[in-house]
Formats: structure tokens, sequence, C-alpha cells
């Protein structure tokens, strides 16, 4: 996630560069071409990083709003719910509680999908939007 402001910086300086170029009449036609051409794969690669993080997002949020609904989720082949774990928002992370036995044992929850039950319905939601 950090590299993407350094990304957004160099986009910027070259499109930059390029327009200076181009009004001082030092690009040939093939070297517009090409800075245009860079630019639009550029933005591109952005576009496709954005998507895939949003749907990520998504996913994390529908994620969490499933544990906190008390739903179970699947974590590595474990059931988590809020019975035993807590959800720890600020590293979307499962950690267990305190007098249980599962103490102590934490989980991404990137790692975890809703129970097979209702796995159809997250990946019906994912795609309504």
């Amino acid at each position: 996630m950090t590299l993407l402001p350094i990304i957004l910086v160099l986009l910027i300086a070259v499109v930059l560069l390029f327009f200076v170029l181009r009004d001082l009449g030092m690009m040939s036609k093939k070297q517009k071409i090409l800075g245009v051409l860079v630019i639009f794969i550029c933005a591109f690669g952005i576009g496709i990083y954005s998507f895939q993080k949003s749907q990520e997002d998504k996913r994390n949020f529908l994620l969490q709003m499933a544990f906190l609904r008390g739903e179970t989720l699947m974590c590595k082949d474990q059931p988590i719910n809020a019975k035993s774990f807590n959800l720890v928002t600020g590293t979307l992370s499962l950690i267990g509680k305190e007098n249980t036995p599962s103490k102590n044992i934490t989980y991404q929850l990137s790692e975890c999908n809703i129970d097979s039950i209702n796995n159809d319905s997250l990946q019906e939601q994912l795609e309504k939007d």
C-alpha cells in the first residue's frame, strides 16, 4: 500500500515531463507515441490494482460483519466464532479469548471464509458490487 503514493508521484512527474518536452518540440513522433503508451499502461495497472484492493476490502468487510453477527468463520479448517475469539479491527485479526481453549491463538481475517453453508452468499455479495 505504501508503494501506491510513490508510483502516483512518479507517474505525475513523467506526465509533466512528457508535456514539457512536447511543448518545447524536443520529442519525435515515436517518442510521443511511446510516452502516451507508457502512461496508458501505468494507468491501466493502477486501475487493476485499485479494483483488486477494492474487492479485498469488500471481502474483509463482509467477513467482519458476518463475525460480528455471530456467524461461524472457517480459518485454516478451524471453526471460529465470537464466543471464543475477539476481532481486532486495527490488524484485521482474530485472537482467542482469555478463558477459552483457543487462548492466544491468532488468525488473520484474510485467511478465513464464511462457513461453507453461507460461502455462496459471500461470493454473490462480492459480485453484486
